[in-house]
């Protein structure tokens, strides 16, 4: 019985290969020097490293003017409602200004922010004034309070996600709601309305 298990040993060996077993190197981890958290980013302490999309971008730097212009500039997360980064008028941005979805937040209620602004953006609304006044904007913004509505539904979600959705979308719902009264009644929509009472 031994020389069968000696030689299905020699057998997975052989196959395997019979060199015993070396122990992997840790691959080396680079030091942060300034290691600091901010809402939902990290600074690597590295000047000349930002983050986009995920990856690390290099850059070039000539004194305190970086160049990659199109990289996500971190002073610019985490500075609407409850700290989050795309629910509000100042969404990320990259380093030349320009606005950037290249952030992945942590929220889920920032998913249909995100959304609700690129409906916006190829519809070429900007403002409180289309959030307000424009007529075009009306399905972007009952998809934003649909997609919210179904997140602060969810029992099985922390309740700071639910509270967070529900109170956007509730929010969002008050300009949403007016900004269709005033469309529907310049249509004439909403004539047959004083009839029922009469």
């Amino acid at each position: 019985m031994t020389n069968f298990i000696d030689s299905a040993v020699g057998f997975f060996k052989s196959l395997f290969g019979g060199s015993p077993k070396t122990q992997a190197q840790p691959i080396a981890t680079p030091q942060f020097s300034n290691y600091q958290s901010t809402t939902g980013w990290q600074d690597t302490g590295f000047t000349s490293t930002y983050l986009q999309l995920g990856n690390s971008v290099s850059t070039q730097e000539t004194g305190n003017n970086t160049v990659c212009g199109d990289c996500l500039d971190p002073k610019t997360i985490g500075k609407n409602f409850f700290g989050l980064s795309y629910p509000g008028p100042n969404n990320p941005k990259t380093i030349n200004g320009d606005y950037s979805y290249s952030y992945v937040p942590s929220d889920l209620c920032e998913y249909p922010a995100i959304g609700h602004d690129r409906r916006y953006d190829k519809l070429k609304i900007q403002g409180a004034s289309g959030l307000f006044f424009d007529s075009k904007a009306i399905g972007a913004d009952y998809r934003f309070i649909y997609e919210e509505a179904r997140i602060a539904l969810q029992p099985n979600l922390p309740f700071k996600y639910r509270y967070h959705a529900g109170l956007l979308g509730y929010l969002l719902s008050i300009p949403a709601h007016f900004k269709t009264i005033i469309f529907m009644k310049t249509h004439n929509i909403l004539e047959w309305y004083p009839y029922l009472y009469n």
